[in-house]
């Protein structure tokens, strides 16, 4: 297995309007082994595809990087 190492990201601030699950909130905070894993990115590219569904309408997802050792979150 190839390890990629760190990439540099800008950040920045915006207000803007959406509906957003925050997986950093309960219920889904005691999830978060699934969504934090460092090498398995099954189980959130699952559930992003469930929440791009037009019956859910999810417009954004806010979650914890797994690989800043910062523990930032990201949207």
């Amino acid at each position: 297995m190839i390890k990629l190492e760190p990439v540099a990201h800008t950040a920045f601030q915006v207000e803007f309007g959406a509906s957003v699950v925050d997986l950093r909130n309960p219920p889904l905070e005691s999830d978060a082994s699934v969504w934090t894993h460092p090498t398995d990115y099954g189980p959130t590219q699952a559930f992003a595809h469930l929440a791009r569904a037009r019956e859910v309408s999810i417009e954004a997802i806010i979650y914890q990087s797994v690989r800043d050792p910062d523990s930032s979150w990201c949207i």
